[in-house]
């Protein structure tokens, strides 16, 4: 997927999380365990945390990304979920 792509994906996926519209949850949990950019990755657990059901979906993505992550971009992962209080 080119750069631009990406961008449109993890925008749109952003506006989608933030509006818990549960078709977009497969693609996030895709793109959220398979993508480590922290360009992609605070938008989208940010927007995870508006509602009590995204934020559970946001923990349960980074439980199985985790591994994958770069130690900074756990960091700053889970500071996006610990401002979003579960």
């Amino acid at each position: 997927m080119g750069q631009g792509n990406w961008e449109l994906l993890a925008e749109w996926l952003a506006i989608a999380a933030a509006s818990d519209f549960e078709p977009a949850f497969p693609r996030l949990r895709d793109v959220l365990t398979s993508v480590g950019r922290m360009k992609y990755l605070r938008p989208i657990y940010t927007a995870l945390g508006g509602s009590p059901r995204t934020r559970t979906l946001a923990r349960e993505i980074y439980a199985a990304a985790r591994p994958r992550y770069h130690v900074l971009s756990r960091r700053v992962v889970e500071s996006v979920l610990a401002a979003h209080p579960a």
